[in-house]
């Protein structure tokens, strides 16, 4: 790994890969149950990549364990090949309240949600399929 240190990756990475890369570093086995995959082959080749997505989330208001009125809405993100796709999904009932999609060209300043853009139909398409697959439309509680 160290014959790329201080290069650069646009390999996906998640925080949820850190344990399973680690463990593969220490020569340990991943514990049973970890999420995650090794970034090992990414430190060792930055051109390759591991994972085809990686996914967010973040409540609205941001900081609502301080705020009497609680939590309003969770995004849920997913970033994949072509751009990042977020749902706003109603915190108790799990109902989409908007949508952003961000292409690849805007990072990472994400300037115009492309959501509504017919240009981008297929990116929106793939990358809400992708966040479907992983966090089904059902209630947040």
């Amino acid at each position: 790994p160290q014959k790329t240190a201080g290069g650069t990756s646009h390999s996906l990475a998640e925080l949820i890969d850190l344990c399973p890369t680690l463990s593969e570093l220490c020569g340990l086995a991943t514990p049973v149950g970890i999420e995650g995959v090794s970034l090992v082959p990414v430190l060792t080749n930055p051109h390759i990549t591991v994972k085809n997505a990686a996914f967010t989330q973040h409540p609205r208001p941001a900081y609502y364990d301080r705020d009497p009125g609680g939590a309003v809405a969770m995004g849920i993100s997913v970033r994949g090949a072509g751009g990042r796709y977020t749902e706003w999904r109603d915190w108790k009932s799990g109902r989409v309240l908007s949508r952003e999609l961000y292409d690849e060209a805007q990072q990472p300043a994400e300037l115009h949600n492309r959501v509504d853009d017919a240009m981008f139909s297929d990116l929106r398409t793939k990358l809400s399929q992708m966040l479907h697959k992983q966090f089904p439309q059902t209630p947040i509680q």
